[in-house]
């Protein structure tokens, strides 16, 4: 491993999203959450990839194994443009429930299942986070959708002779 754990499951995460066939097509981009929540313009489909830095946990496992846990958030993120929405303002339900069931087949890709390019990574939890955040939609024209995939990684340390 070339890597720190983190971003070898973030990675692999990302590389399995790229080769999946969903109802939609995503370019996911894994990144360490310099992305922004709120878009400015109107958009393509964003799918951001980004270990969960602030949930992870590192915990010997026996007396010569370590166990990671890493939670990886799958951010499927859209900007509405006016030609989406209705004379009040609302985005059209339409293309809303199209990304809910992008979401939706995100959550059922990593129920349960390793990591094709990481089969050190065992799946542990999927959930679906939001979808979609109201307040984004509501006052920014903007679907959020959240996954959260948690893996966990059994390592050999060497403990010290």
């Amino acid at each position: 491993m070339s890597n720190a754990v983190s971003v070898e499951v973030a990675q692999a995460v990302t590389d399995q999203l790229a080769a999946a066939t969903l109802s939609q097509t995503i370019n996911p981009e894994r990144n360490d959450a310099d992305w922004e929540l709120a878009m400015e313009e109107a958009s393509d489909l964003h799918v951001d990839v980004v270990a969960v830095t602030t949930d992870q946990k590192i915990e010997l496992s026996s007396r010569s194994t370590v166990c990671f846990t890493v939670p990886v958030d799958i951010a499927v993120r859209r900007r509405f443009g006016n030609d989406k929405q209705d004379a009040k303002g609302r985005v059209n339900i339409a293309e809303v429930d199209a990304l809910k069931l992008l979401v939706q087949e995100i959550f059922l890709l990593f129920i349960p299942q390793r990591l094709t390019e990481f089969p050190a990574g065992a799946w542990e939890e999927t959930k679906i986070s939001v979808c979609p955040l109201v307040k984004h939609l509501k006052d920014n024209k903007q679907f959020t959708g959240i996954v959260r995939v948690t893996f966990r990684v059994d390592q050999t340390i060497n403990p010290a002779a």
